[in-house]
């Protein structure tokens, strides 16, 4: 579980932000976070995990859990961010 506070990294959010923007088919798409993870795999987990809980508290920005379960891979299983109680799996952003 990320405890992240409200620290937070310009540089990184902006390097989300644009591999978002390369995953997305346009603003508000959903991007799984194992994509994300994939574009970013530089970050390590710790980090891009704080970064994302921090980003989605921001209006226009979702970090949400897949509903249905049986669409999930392995990997966005093993990607999730855990929110709370939540594993997150969907990431999206519709203008920062």
């Amino acid at each position: 579980m990320v405890d992240p506070g409200d620290r937070t990294d310009p540089a990184l959010r902006s390097r989300i932000v644009s591999a978002y923007y390369s995953l997305a088919a346009r603003p508000g798409a959903w991007v799984t976070v194992a994509q994300l993870r994939g574009t970013l795999s530089d970050v390590d987990r710790a980090t891009l995990d704080a970064e994302l809980v921090v980003f989605q508290r921001q209006p226009g920005v979702s970090l949400v859990p897949q509903e249905n379960r049986r669409l999930l891979t392995d990997d966005d299983r093993a990607a999730a961010v855990v929110v709370g109680a939540q594993q997150c799996h969907l990431f999206a952003v519709e203008e920062v």
